[in-house]
């Protein structure tokens, strides 16, 4: 796993470019995360300093997505890949808003 992007600014705006939601983030860390086997949890040292709020996939090879009834520490955030050898581009995030009703 190789880390792309370390980012701890007061406010990173995170936005993809294929119109995902923004997501404001105190803290974030991007990962570039490989799962060589399918449907197993993957523990990923996210670097944060607490529990990751969130994550937002920026690029997949496979669909990825939080490991079922496995919660997340201040070291690791699990995920998993529903192929096998997949590849994906997850920023991990704490924010630093609260949610607002639209």
């Amino acid at each position: 796993m190789a880390v792309l992007r370390d980012v701890e600014q007061r406010v990173a705006a995170l936005e993809s470019r294929d119109g995902v939601p923004r997501v404001v983030a105190e803290r974030s860390r991007r990962l570039r995360i490989r799962f060589p086997v399918a449907n197993t949890k993957r523990d990923i040292p996210h670097g944060l300093t607490e529990v990751p709020d969130g994550y937002q996939i920026e690029w997949a090879n496979a669909d990825i997505f939080a490991t079922p009834g496995q919660p997340w520490t201040v070291e690791l955030a699990y995920l998993q890949a529903s192929a096998a050898n997949a590849e994906a581009i997850v920023t991990f995030y704490v924010s630093t808003e609260a949610v607002q009703d639209v």
